[in-house]
C-alpha cells in the first residue's frame, strides 16, 4: 500500500495494487489448458454473421433487380414469354397481363410451376426439355425470352443453339432478357 499526498498538503488517500481480476486469470488458463475462451468462440460466430448477413443483403438486391428487370422490360400488351429456366418465385414478378409463360428447361417440376402459376394469377405451362429446342413455339410468336440463369450450365454449342432458337421465336424487335447470378 502506498500513501498518497494531495498537491498543497490537503488530505490523503490510499492506493493499493490490486490482483488482475480473476476472470482474466481463468481465461489465460483456459487457453493455456487447450479449452475454447470466448474469444476463440465468437470470432468464427461474428464471422459466419456476417457471412449470413452479406448473403442476405445480396439475395434481397438480386431479388429486386430480377423483379425491376421482368416487370419492366417484358411488353405490357398481352405478352406469351419464355422463360429458360428460373424457380417460381420469378413468376410473381412478371406483369399481370401476361397472356402465358411457358417455362423451358431440363430437370424442372413441372406440377409445382404450374401451381405457382395458379397462385400468381399467370398462365404457366412447364415444358421439361431441352432450352436449345424451342420447337413448340411458331416463328416469331413470342414477345420475350427470358433467361434465368441458364447460360452458366451450357456449352458455347449449346449457347449458339439457344441464341439461334430464341432469335426465331422471338417477334421482330421484342427483348431477350438474360439475368445470370
Amino acid at each position: 500500500m502506498q500513501c498518497l499526498r494531495l498537491p498543497g498538503g490537503r488530505g490523503a488517500f490510499t492506493a493499493s495494487r490490486a490482483p488482475p481480476p480473476r476472470r482474466a486469470l481463468v481465461s489465460v488458463r483456459a487457453l493455456e489448458g487447450g479449452l475454447l475462451t470466448t474469444a476463440a468462440v465468437a470470432a468464427p460466430l461474428l464471422a459466419a454473421g456476417g457471412v449470413a448477413a452479406w448473403k442476405v443483403v445480396n439475395y434481397g438486391q438480386l431479388e429486386y433487380i430480377t423483379a425491376s428487370m421482368l416487370s419492366n422490360y417484358v411488353p405490357k400488351s398481352e405478352p406469351r414469354v419464355i422463360q429458360l429456366r428460373g424457380g417460381t418465385r420469378e413468376l410473381y414478378y412478371y406483369p399481370k397481363s401476361v397472356v402465358q409463360v411457358t417455362v423451358v428447361g431440363e430437370g424442372l417440376n413441372k406440377s409445382l410451376l404450374e401451381q405457382a402459376g395458379m397462385q400468381a394469377a399467370i398462365p404457366t405451362v412447364a415444358k421439361p426439355q431441352s432450352p436449345t429446342n424451342l420447337g413448340f413455339a411458331a416463328d416469331g410468336s413470342v414477345d420475350a425470352v427470358v433467361s434465368l440463369g441458364a447460360l452458366a450450365g451450357m456449352s458455347e454449342a449449346q449457347r449458339a443453339a439457344f441464341a439461334a432458337e430464341a432469335l426465331r421465336v422471338l417477334k421482330p424487335g421484342c427483348p431477350i432478357i438474360f439475368m445470370e447470378r
